[in-house]
């Protein structure tokens, strides 16, 4: 009894220093589950009151996230995923709040949680060394686990080349004891290079081992003809791909890929991308 007693004493020591105060009692953390093809796409915004226009019937898109761990109301049913930016303590000085907010907002459904960005070093992102990424993990994203049994983690997300690649492979070695549910990767290229983009996505696979995939923030440049047809081939590659979990395309802001000029509906490939069907005219 004495020696249960201790152990409830250093868990409550734990959750009193992480703010990471379990919501539920957890007999056992459940496993992330495979997200249906039709619910993988998500959209990043800065903008709330944009995100409406991806609330339509026939939409696909399901979550939405704005790179920082709380958001104003968009009014919409998305499932919003909090973002520690950086570990700077402009960030986390509210982060177990923020998250344990995500978490009350339905116990029932699962809570995602993503890992800042990583060697994008301004605007206050994270740069750090794979140690430090390690230490700041177990600091802010670890703890975060306890608050409920379908509280799922990724990792931070690495830039799309060689260098990211190394960081991300870097980390999850040094980190092997740590709870990583999920692997976030970002990718940008020419809208021409599909077959560098799915190259790209065989060599996360190797690094993730098995575990699930999100692919953040990726983006191809070109003309809107060949946008279009870029996302015509990766979407149903992605959709297809039983480790890809969850995908979005870049930032919703107005004249830039999902959002019309005038900010007031979605463009062409924002259509496309959200709805994918006979909406492409």
């Amino acid at each position: 009894m004495s020696r249960l007693r201790a152990v409830i004493s250093l868990l409550l020591l734990l959750f009193a220093f992480t703010g990471a105060t379990p919501l539920v009692n957890l007999d056992a953390r459940a496993t992330p589950t495979e997200v249906p093809t039709s619910s993988r796409r998500g959209v990043a915004y800065w903008d709330p009151t944009l995100v409406k226009y991806f609330d339509k019937p026939g939409s696909h898109v399901t979550w939405t996230y704005n790179w920082v761990s709380w958001t104003q109301p968009t009014n919409t049913w998305h499932e919003y995923v909090p973002i520690l930016w950086s570990v700077d303590a402009s960030h986390t000085y509210r982060w177990g709040d923020d998250v344990a907010a995500a978490a009350k907002h339905d116990l029932d459904s699962p809570t995602h949680l993503m890992g800042w960005t990583w060697h994008a070093c301004s605007d206050g992102a994270s740069c750090m060394t794979v140690s430090n990424a390690v230490a700041a993990w177990l600091t802010w994203v670890e703890p975060q686990r306890n608050l409920k049994a379908k509280m799922y983690l990724g990792t931070p997300m690495v830039v799309g080349d060689a260098k990211g690649l190394s960081s991300l492979e870097g980390f999850l070695k040094a980190c092997a004891s740590c709870t990583i549910d999920f692997v976030v990767v970002q990718w940008q290229g020419a809208a021409t290079d599909v077959k560098g983009f799915k190259d790209y996505i065989d060599q996360v696979r190797r690094i993730a081992n098995k575990r699930p995939i999100w692919v953040r923030d990726f983006y191809a440049v070109g003309k809107e003809e060949e946008v279009r047809l870029f996302l015509d081939q990766v979407m149903p590659f992605m959709d297809a791909s039983d480790d890809i979990h969850r995908y979005s395309f870049k930032v919703a802001v107005p004249g830039e890929g999902l959002i019309d000029n005038n900010g007031d509906g979605l463009s062409r490939i924002g259509k496309y991308f959200a709805f994918q069907d006979t909406r492409w005219k």
